[in-house]
């Protein structure tokens, strides 16, 4: 066998074109970022991933990326080929996606498209599905400053200027949210707007509590720091207390003076099953005091 015949796949795309991939093929035209990073075995899954699933790497339908070698490589797909194999499945009879909006000071709204306003502040994006024989819709919602992609000299790139953001992380919410309905047809691809040098951002450990609906399961975190006593007794508490004094109580601990201590555990538990408009209002206030901003305990007086 040939040098650029090595480890050959042969198989018929869902576009009916006859793909032939190889070690060498993929190596010198397949992938984007460090080719000579990528090991042998990454290469053989994504063959066995496009032949497997049916993509046509020369029409662009996925490509790999990696940019540092201690990393895995990362199979990229677009967004039009998440959105024609949902369409594909079974029991899709279609979902909802778009952005979230700060409309007032403390107003949060869940709009459908992309549309900003004058005066509004872009603050994610979120998706909804509620597939064939499921009792309960799949929400999902994505912040934006995780998400925002900047030079080595700091400034955001021209994808992600503020012009693009909305339709970006829109793309960004619906390509997550496809991915947990059908887990089976997506499983480990990813569109560019997830990735930052090579790695998938939503396989990061979180920085940030995340809004949590109470359909969905609980994120797994590494180990933290023992929470403190009094947030240990206001969460052992908070079960008999209304959504507005856990909010209340959330709000109150942030702006407390034991917040460097504070485990993202704790407001992670007290603010599931709160609704998202709360949920998403306690994160902002959350990330302004993690970055040094002063926030009062009652962020409505």
């Amino acid at each position: 066998m040939e040098e650029k015949d090595r480890g050959l796949v042969v198989y018929q795309s869902r576009d009916g074109q006859e793909i032939r991939l190889s070690f060498d093929v993929v190596r010198k035209y397949l992938i984007s970022g460090h080719p000579e990073m990528v090991t042998e075995p990454e290469i053989m899954i994504y063959m066995g991933m496009c032949k497997a699933r049916g993509l046509n790497p020369f029409k662009r339908d996925c490509y790999l990326v990696k940019y540092t070698p201690n990393d895995p490589a990362a199979t990229i797909v677009s967004i039009d080929y998440y959105r024609s194999r949902a369409r594909a499945q079974s029991d899709c009879v279609g979902w909802e996606q778009g952005i979230i909006v700060q409309t007032g000071q403390h107003a949060m709204e869940l709009r459908k498209g992309a549309i900003i306003m004058d005066g509004e502040k872009l603050i994610g994006g979120w998706f909804r599905a509620r597939p064939k024989g499921w009792e309960v819709d799949l929400e999902w919602t994505v912040p934006l400053n995780r998400y925002i992609k900047t030079t080595k000299e700091g400034r955001v790139t021209r994808f992600w200027a503020e012009d693009n953001q909305p339709e970006q992380i829109a793309k960004v919410a619906e390509s997550q949210g496809l991915r947990r309905a059908w887990p089976d047809e997506f499983a480990k691809l990813y569109i560019k707007e997830e990735i930052i040098q090579g790695i998938p951002i939503a396989n990061e450990p979180l920085k940030m509590p995340t809004a949590i609906e109470s359909i969905l399961p609980p994120q797994t975190k590494p180990e933290q720091a023992e929470e403190s006593k009094p947030a240990k007794a206001k969460k052992e508490k908070a079960v008999e207390w209304s959504a507005e004094e856990r909010k209340a109580a959330a709000l109150e601990t942030i702006a407390g003076e034991d917040f460097d201590t504070l485990p993202e555990k704790w407001l992670t538990d007290i603010i599931r099953g709160m609704p998202m408009a709360d949920q998403l209002d306690i994160c902002r206030v959350f990330n302004e005091r993690k970055q040094g901003k002063n926030v009062p305990a009652n962020p409505d007086a």
